[in-house]
């Protein structure tokens, strides 16, 4: 998800000048034991990417993508449209889930908050197995296991 997240944010890509605006679903991962393969609907672009790159936090995955298809359009590569370090998945991912369910599944004592700062999760600082859930309108943190 973090992936295919960074992918579509980090459009456009060599070879789509003409393109303003992209399909949410343009891209999809393949899991091998040793990479995954990103396929890429709307270039018909495929390239693999080492599951060890993946796992690091800094990792720019849109740059790496763009410069591998410029090389693969011959094209020089023109640096990154959005560049930014991969980050904490299980952070990113947990806080839109919640985000994603606040309206349907969480009681609101203010019906006008917004859910997309009413949520953040983010590693314990006492417990590397654990992350914190801070809820904002409740001023809660609960610690869930990873």
């Amino acid at each position: 998800m973090m992936a295919t997240h960074v992918l579509y944010d980090c459009q456009p890509y060599p070879g789509d000048e003409l393109n303003d605006s992209f399909d949410p679903n343009r891209f999809t991962l393949i899991s091998y034991s040793k990479h995954y393969q990103i396929l890429d609907s709307h270039a018909g672009f495929r390239v693999n990417v080492p599951r060890c790159l993946l796992e690091k936090y800094q990792f720019d995955l849109g740059s790496w993508n763009s410069k591998r298809r410029a090389k693969a359009l011959g094209r020089r590569y023109p640096g990154p449209t959005n560049h930014y370090a991969f980050g904490d998945p299980v952070s990113f991912i947990g806080s839109r889930l919640l985000e994603d369910g606040t309206e349907s599944s969480y009681p609101c004592i203010d019906p006008l908050a917004d859910p997309e700062v009413w949520f953040n999760l983010y590693p314990s600082g006492e417990n590397p197995l654990e992350y914190i859930v801070d809820d904002a309108e409740l001023s809660l943190q609960l610690p869930i296991p990873n």
